[in-house]
């Protein structure tokens, strides 16, 4: 069994992205946070994009993050065919009290089972980098 160090090392702490030339031209990985996962801003107005992995739900999935700029929610939301095109999934959107978000989930993903980590990883980085360049097609 792995030790926590161990798990981390591998899945959390970004050693694959930041090895990954191409994503790592575009986003830095910040810290992740409890509950939240890894935030990583696009440049587009109050928009980033975050990854979640939650064991408990069983859940990875990727998140476009709008905090308070419901004109710029708006205007991506109305490109939601070009967005889930580009993700090659359809994005399920939602508002919350202040910030809008669209999330696109990984079908049949187990966080729990540790020899899929690199491949969930590959996925969200995958999805990021598409999902930076759907938005700021829609918005330039």
């Amino acid at each position: 069994m792995k030790t926590r160090e161990e798990r981390d090392g591998q899945h959390a702490d970004g050693k694959a992205a930041q090895e990954n030339a191409e994503f790592s031209k575009v986003f830095r990985l910040q810290k992740p946070l409890p509950r939240t996962g890894y935030g990583m801003h696009i440049g587009v107005g109050t928009s980033s994009i975050v990854w979640r992995i939650g064991a408990q739900k069983k859940l990875v999935c990727i998140m476009l993050y709008v905090d308070g700029n419901w004109e710029l929610y708006e205007q991506l939301k109305t490109h939601n065919d070009e967005i889930a095109c580009a993700m090659g999934g359809e994005l399920l959107w939602g508002k919350a009290n202040k910030d809008g978000k669209a999330v696109l989930v990984l079908p049949g993903a187990d966080p729990a089972d540790e020899e899929r980590w690199q491949e969930y990883f590959a996925w969200l980085m995958e999805k990021a980098l598409r999902l930076r360049a759907a938005v700021l097609a829609c918005v330039n």
